[in-house]
């Protein structure tokens, strides 16, 4: 008697559920792109190959927004998705293919934001580069009078007055202690 309690459709599908071997969504198999449409019209050696077929009755319970849920593509056009929100807000649809629009929408919109935040980086790089090519505002070296030409020394305290030359010279030459002075070897 047990058995006979226990044995329900309810809880054979419960079971099969369980082990995974249920279709969550219905819809699902029907979008394999291993499906064919014309797979039941076929006739191999002589004799049609019979394959299992869906119930219409349940496909028709699950409307996708009026549209088969093969057809439901990621919308890239401004257009696309005013449609798929429109459609969203206006008729009530199944949860999985609400989830199903959402999904396409966040993933146009993840890719928009990738290509931004790309070029934003790439213009970035860019304006980087411009500023490390363009020469600098040069200063006129103030000759010395005393002398015909201009020395190198003169350019040097030029450049570094403008900023395009740091004074490595002065830090390199300058020891920070008295005792460092004294700890060079002279070859000579």
């Amino acid at each position: 008697r047990a058995r006979r309690e226990a044995l329900t459709a309810q809880n054979a599908k419960a079971g099969w559920k369980a082990g995974g071997l249920w279709p969550v969504s219905m819809a699902k198999p029907l979008m394999s792109r291993l499906l064919l449409d014309n797979s039941n019209n076929s006739a191999d050696n002589g004799h049609q190959q019979r394959l299992p077929e869906t119930p219409r009755a349940r496909l028709t319970k699950r409307p996708a927004l009026g549209v088969v849920p093969a057809e439901l593509t990621t919308p890239r056009k401004k257009t696309d998705r005013r449609t798929y929100l429109d459609s969203l807000a206006t008729q009530a649809s199944h949860p999985s293919t609400r989830r199903l629009l959402f999904r396409k929408l966040e993933k146009v919109f993840d890719e928009k934001d990738y290509e931004l935040a790309r070029l934003r980086q790439e213009n970035e790089a860019l304006k980087v580069r411009l500023e490390g090519t363009t020469a600098g505002r040069r200063k006129r070296v103030v000759p010395d009078p005393n002398q015909r030409f201009v020395n190198i020394e003169q350019i040097r305290r030029a450049q570094i007055a403008a900023g395009r030359v740091e004074n490595p010279v002065a830090e390199e030459s300058r020891p920070e202690s008295p005792e460092e002075a004294d700890d060079c070897i002279v070859v000579g």
